[in-house]
This record gives C-alpha cells, sequence and structure tokens, in this order.
C-alpha cells in the first residue's frame, strides 16, 4: 500500500487514507439528513528537489459516499505540477493544477472543472524580507444541471518580513478581472448571458513554525461587476494551526471562510454572480495519534458549506469521522 522510489535523484511516494463516521448534512433545498459517510483519499507523488531546481508532480483521488434514503457522490481529481528554478539573487517557478468534480446531490448531477497556470517571482532582497509577484490564469466550468463557466486573470504582490526567530508578517495586495458567461441565465431569462468584473484590494498575515504551526492570511475585496451593486464587497479567512500536545498526539484546526456582501441590481440575473474558484467553506479540528513511522489515526469534526452557484445547489452540514491513514 505504501512504497518509495529513486528516480533520477528524485522520490516516488505513495499515500492512502480511508474514514467512516456520520453526517447531518442538507442538500439543496432539503431539511438535513444524518448519513452514513465513507470517504477515501489517494495520493501519488514524484518529487525532486536538488541546488539548482525542485519539481512536482502529484495526482489525488477522493471519492465520498453519503448513505441514507438516497445515495449521494462526489467524486474530486486532482492533478498539480510545480517547478521551481533557483537563482543567487531571484528564483521563479512556473505551476499547473487541474481539479475536476463529479457530483450527485439529490436532484442535481454535475461536474465541475477547474483549470490553474501561472508563474511567480521571488525575490530575497535582506536578510529576513521576502517579495513575491504572482500572476496565473484560472478557469472554471460547471456541466449538467447548470451551466456557468470562469475564465480570470489574477496577480498577487507579497512582502514577507521576519518579524521574531519563525515568525514572519506577511502584507500584500491581490487584483483580478473575470469573465462569467452561462447559457442558462440567456434561454431562462432573455437578459444577459455574461458578466465582466474585478476584484481588488488589501491582505495581511502571520505565519509561525517552531514549537506550533500557525498560518493565518486575511483578505477584503472590493467587488466591480456588471450585475452588483456599487458597494459590493468580499471577506476571505484562512486560518491553519497545529501542535504537537505530546509525543505520539497531535491537534490540528482549520478556517477556510469567504463571506461576500453581493447585492444584485437584478435578481434574475443570479447565475450570473461571481463566486470563488474554490467554494468550500470549512472549519474543522482534528486529533491525530501516530502509531508508527508510517501510519496515523485521526479523528475529525467537520463543518462544510459549498455554494456551488448562488442558486440553492449546495450542501451543508456537520461530519464526525474517524480515520486511518498511511503514509511513506
Amino acid at each position: 500500500m505504501l512504497m518509495s522510489a529513486v528516480l533520477n535523484g528524485g522520490e516516488l511516494s505513495y499515500k492512502i487514507s480511508g474514514e467512516g463516521g456520520g453526517a447531518r448534512t442538507a442538500f439543496d433545498f432539503f431539511t438535513p439528513q444524518r448519513f452514513a459517510l465513507g470517504r477515501f483519499f489517494g495520493q501519488i507523488r514524484y518529487q525532486e528537489k536538488n541546488r539548482n531546481y525542485d519539481w512536482l508532480l502529484q495526482g489525488n483521488f477522493r471519492p465520498e459516499l453519503y448513505l441514507s434514503t438516497s445515495t449521494t457522490a462526489i467524486l474530486t481529481l486532482n492533478l498539480k505540477m510545480q517547478f521551481l528554478k533557483k537563482g543567487r539573487h531571484f528564483h521563479w517557478q512556473f505551476f499547473f493544477e487541474n481539479k475536476q468534480q463529479y457530483l450527485r446531490l439529490s436532484e442535481n448531477n454535475f461536474g465541475i472543472d477547474v483549470i490553474q497556470i501561472g508563474g511567480q517571482g521571488i525575490w530575497p532582497i535582506r536578510p529576513g524580507n521576502i517579495l513575491t509577484l504572482t500572476t496565473g490564469y484560472h478557469a472554471r466550468d460547471f456541466s449538467g444541471s447548470f451551466d456557468n463557466k470562469i475564465d480570470a486573470l489574477n496577480a498577487v504582490l507579497q512582502w514577507r518580513k521576519s518579524i521574531k526567530g519563525a515568525t514572519r508578517f506577511v502584507s500584500g495586495f491581490y487584483g483580478e478581472t473575470f469573465d462569467i458567461s452561462s447559457i442558462t441565465s440567456l434561454t431562462q431569462f432573455g437578459n444577459r448571458d455574461s458578466n465582466q468584473g474585478y476584484r481588488f484590494g488589501p491582505e495581511i498575515g502571520l505565519m509561525h513554525k517552531r514549537n506550533y504551526v500557525f498560518n493565518g492570511i486575511y483578505r477584503f475585496l472590493l467587488h466591480r461587476s456588471d450585475i452588483t451593486d456599487t458597494d459590493a464587497h468580499e471577506h476571505h479567512i484562512r486560518l491553519l494551526a497545529g501542535k504537537l500536545i505530546s509525543r505520539d498526539w497531535s491537534l490540528f484546526f482549520l478556517l477556510d471562510y469567504y463571506i461576500r456582501d453581493l447585492s444584485l441590481e437584478n435578481q434574475d440575473n443570479i447565475n450570473l454572480l461571481y463566486t470563488p474558484i474554490d467554494t468550500e467553506n470549512r472549519f474543522y479540528i482534528k486529533l491525530e495519534r501516530e502509531l508508527d513511522t508510517r501510519s496515523t489515526l485521526f479523528f475529525r469534526i467537520d463543518y462544510l458549506n459549498e455554494d456551488l452557484a448562488r442558486q440553492g445547489v449546495n450542501y451543508s452540514g456537520w461530519q464526525g469521522t474517524i480515520g486511518l491513514s498511511f503514509r511513506d
């Protein structure tokens, strides 16, 4: 189940995990129901590191099954590539990621295809200070019960400063232009089939890696588009923390949440409203016990809220699972 091999100076590794438990989840407009939940995760990764460059190729596979009076299933496939070229005064990297989801939620069956491609420049401008510029293109395409396609260009300028040992302060600015199209909106309402706009604003964060792990970032964005009011805005909060609480036990916490105030000028255009490329709002607490160097027992409590199209096509609720993971 688990192995690693060295190929031309790189390392090939495999990772799997399985978990099961219960969920109290609502799909679409329906009343929350109790489900038996099963989830499997598989990953294969090839990574190579040396003085001149790092590169990574990784594939993930994750099926989820919710069992009740009706069966709900979610399948997620992910492919990621990264290449980093190291220089004396400047590093640059290229990245590509493709994520595909197939969802069967009550009466709605559809797929989501996400592509992200871009590059990053990294400048160590003086000891303890790093400047990064990341630019990219991303696209998301819904298919099935409804259609909604997003094409976007974005850029992030970020400054990272070491302020105390293993702690770094992060500040930056994010900008994005987007184009959303939908045949559904045109055929159902006859008013428009596209929406163009842009999002921009500052971000701040704090990172620490020593006695514990903490990574937090907050982003505030002004939102301008053809169909939203002029005061539309967004907040994005991401917090990740972890700590070793004994020799074998670790505790982790994650919060990833979008807060959006996107009032529409015309409610008929709701299918053209912008939603983030990763639509899953989530919170979880995870307790892990290391069984040996290759296996871990874990307990997790999650809250998920996936708002897929602002059309009632979503799922949300609590989950509690117990699982085993095997790693290299």
